[in-house]
């Protein structure tokens, strides 16, 4: 009977690990995504930052903002980059938490099939003495 509950525990231990891997790889991809959108709003900002300076300024100032504007917009590039890489990774690690779950559950189940076929075994032997001894006791029983 405590094999049965280890096992039990051990399928429930590896359906919750699954679903927590899941929850991470979720809130990984959640990060990549709000961190794509600030890029692009910083990005958006400088732009208009870049076009007010333009019209406001000489030409020399102008060309300053626009490779300053340039190097954002590569700073944007590679963030936006990471951010993908990083919900690829997430996505990759849940993909192989959820592999893992699901051996463990398929062991866990195969346990479990040999742990009640044990327990079965068990109660034939049992039920096989118990009639023996019953045997035993109505042949004692006869022979006084």
């Amino acid at each position: 009977m405590k094999r049965f509950f280890i096992v039990l525990l051990a399928f429930v231990f590896a359906v919750s690990m699954a679903v927590a891997s899941e929850k991470k790889a979720e809130e990984k991809g959640n990060n990549a995504k709000s961190a794509a959108a600030k890029v692009e709003g910083v990005s958006n900002s400088v732009a208009a930052a870049v076009e007010a300076v333009g019209n406001s300024m000489d030409a020399k100032a102008t060309a300053l903002a626009k490779k300053a504007a340039k190097i954002a917009e590569k700073a944007a590039k590679k963030v936006e980059k990471e951010a993908k890489k990083a919900a690829k990774k997430a996505e990759k690690e849940a993909k192989k938490a959820a592999k893992i779950a699901e051996k463990e559950a398929k062991k866990a189940g195969k346990n479990l099939k040999s742990v009640e076929a044990k327990i079965e075994d068990a109660g034939n032997s049992i039920a096989a003495q118990a009639e023996k001894v019953k045997e035993d006791v109505k042949k004692k029983m006869k022979d006084k």
